[in-house]
């Protein structure tokens, strides 16, 4: 699909919170409920198959666990890595 009259920027965040609160998170969720959880590949899984059923190439904008914690708390992936290895608490709705 030519994406050029998308907002593909929109449609990730929309297929992202779309995906969080398909797998029962909401948005106080903290980013340790995610982490305790292991749901990043089941939230990137339903992430990407929404921007496959717009028509968007999921290997051009593929939604990785580091593309949800930059959409969702700004972290980079260096930053989350330090965070899932220290099991850091960072809170959305402080």
């Amino acid at each position: 699909m030519n994406s050029g009259n998308l907002n593909v920027d929109l449609i990730r965040d929309l297929a992202i919170g779309t995906a969080l609160l398909n797998s029962s998170y909401d948005r106080c969720t903290t980013l340790s409920e995610l982490i305790e959880s292991d749901g990043w590949d089941h939230v990137s899984n339903l992430a990407n198959g929404y921007l496959n059923a717009v028509g968007l190439d999921v290997d051009e904008y593929y939604i990785s666990k580091y593309t949800i914690a930059k959409k969702i708390w700004s972290l980079s992936e260096v930053e989350l890595d330090n965070i899932i290895a220290d099991s850091k608490r960072l809170d959305i709705c402080s």
